[in-house]
């Protein structure tokens, strides 16, 4: 699998998160939501459509700290050569490829913040071999085109 499916994977993944917020989600009501971790949790049919797009990613984690949305995705699981991955060509490639992908992802942060009201929506992109760091890039609303 080529790099650009990497992303594009993720990608897919964000724009179903986007749509899991809208279909699933609503603005806090009276401060009963402070960040996007809360108002997840508090948001069970969400937690499940969130689930099943890890279960069929393979590789593929999510998890809300706060008000970070964080995209985890092991390489390793598509059968890469470790050493491959862990090579600075392979890590500068990921990183132009979401460099490239910026305004998608400010997009992906700017969508989340008028859907639930909350402000300072993060979303983190991490790419690793296993239990390493390949590449780690953050997006904000002021990403956004």
């Amino acid at each position: 699998m080529k790099k650009t499916n990497y992303i594009a994977l993720i990608l897919i993944v964000c724009f179903a998160f986007c749509f899991a917020l809208t279909a699933c989600g609503k603005k806090p009501s009276g401060g009963d939501t402070k960040t996007l971790e809360s108002f997840v949790a508090k948001n069970s049919s969400m937690m499940k459509e969130f689930e099943k797009i890890m279960e069929a990613n393979e590789g593929l984690t999510i998890e809300f700290k706060g008000n970070d949305i964080i995209y985890t995705y092991d390489m390793t699981v598509l059968g890469s050569d470790t050493e491959t991955l862990k090579s600075d060509i392979m890590k500068e490639s990921l990183g132009k490829a979401l460099d490239e992908q910026k305004a998608v992802f400010g997009d992906i942060c700017k969508t989340v913040e008028e859907e639930t009201g909350i402000q300072g929506i993060q979303t983190i992109v991490n790419y690793t071999a296993g239990e390493e760091l390949l590449i780690s890039k953050t997006f904000t609303s002021a990403d956004a085109e």
